[in-house]
């Protein structure tokens, strides 16, 4: 199962302070990991900090991102077959000094299972496109490999679906 962001993803007043801060300083800020939370049905704003409800999948990191555009990219994030069941409704992004970077919610709560009728394990993969405008030069990713930071390149778009305001929440 595909899960396509469940709304907009809003990157936090904190984690455009720390593009800021890196752009001023000539370094570089690493999204090093992604939970979910159990609160649904609300619009990330700025000013948020936390996810909204419990987490309930913890921090895991990215599994791969692209540049989808000059100004934006898409993070991958899977959550394995083998978690859950649990309830989820919002999707988290954070810094390596655990910083919220940036949330979405889905406007009601979400189910993972660990298994589809069929006995088929399911797994949900959430694409979190980002706009950080002309910061992608100091925005990276940390992937599923440990203490592997990877540059974002610069020919690699975004091949399949993508999220589309007012469209479902998932692809199977």
């Amino acid at each position: 199962m595909s899960a396509l962001a469940p709304s907009a993803f809003r990157v936090t007043q904190a984690g455009l302070n720390a593009i800021s801060v890196a752009q001023s300083a000539q370094s570089r800020i690493s999204i090093t990991a992604f939970s979910l939370g159990a609160a649904a049905g609300y619009t990330p704003t700025l000013a948020d900090t936390a996810l909204h409800g419990l987490e309930v999948f913890p921090k895991t990191p990215p599994s791969s991102f692209v540049r989808v555009t000059s100004t934006s990219i898409d993070v991958v994030c899977v959550v394995p077959a083998t978690a859950g069941p649990f309830l989820y409704g919002e999707i988290g992004l954070f810094l390596e000094d655990g910083t919220l970077f940036a949330l979405a919610a889905y406007p009601e709560i979400q189910s993972k299972v660990t298994s589809a009728v069929n006995g088929i394990a399911n797994s949900i993969t959430f694409h979190a496109i980002l706009d950080v405008g002309t910061a992608t030069s100091v925005v990276q990713v940390l992937v599923a490999a440990p203490g592997v930071a990877s540059e974002l390149p610069s020919t690699n778009f975004v091949s399949g679906p993508t999220f589309i305001p007012g469209t479902p929440g998932a692809v199977i």
